[in-house]
């Protein structure tokens, strides 16, 4: 996702299997600052969108679809978990 100023990059699948954790690119520095993992569980193919203020992930697979998400505000750090109450699981 771009922010305006950075791109976030979150999960997905590389060594090891499904990833809960990524970064943040500011193209300005060439710095990346990582994120840790803890923001929603380990997933792929899921939906991202950055609001203006925060990241929202939802949806996914992890083995089995998803029909949960996270916040996430790169300023102060993790954002609570979304609530499992969207539409159903898919891909």
């Amino acid at each position: 996702m771009w922010t305006g100023t950075e791109m976030i990059v979150w999960g997905g699948y590389g060594a090891g299997g499904n990833h809960d954790d990524g970064g943040r690119y500011d193209p300005a520095t060439g710095q990346w600052t990582l994120i840790s993992s803890g923001v929603a569980s380990a997933r792929v193919n899921h939906a991202a969108v950055w609001t203006g203020t925060e990241t929202i992930v939802w949806g996914g697979h992890d083995g089995a679809d998803r029909n949960d998400g996270a916040r996430f505000d790169p300023r102060p750090g993790s954002g609570p978990p979304l609530p499992a109450a969207g539409p159903s699981a898919r891909q």
